[in-house]
């Protein structure tokens, strides 16, 4: 796999070499916004059009451990498939797929 790095100079050198250090700033900066982690004190996964779940997304626990979940806005708990989660066990999450 290649590194941030390595994939941002790949795209520079693509798309426009004359412009190469913006273009990876640029190309870095995207990927930082879909890697960031969203407090889950601050704000919850969005709920989708029917029903009352989020979509999928990745949660951290306080343990430090990752998993996938949806937030139920009825029970006001993450879902796992396996558990289900209080709000105070997570401490942030992030979008699985941006859309």
């Amino acid at each position: 796999m290649k590194t941030i790095k390595e994939a941002a100079a790949e795209y520079a050198a693509r798309t426009d070499k004359a412009n190469a250090e913006w273009v990876m700033a640029d190309f870095t900066a995207g990927v930082e916004f879909v890697q960031r982690w969203i407090s889950a004190g601050k704000e919850l996964p969005p709920i989708r059009r029917e029903g009352h779940l989020s979509d999928s997304v990745l949660v951290k626990l306080k343990t430090g451990r990752r998993e996938v979940a949806r937030y139920n806005y009825e029970t006001e708990r993450f879902n796992h498939r396996e558990r289900v989660f209080l709000k105070n066990e997570i401490t942030h999450w992030r979008p699985i797929e941006l859309k």
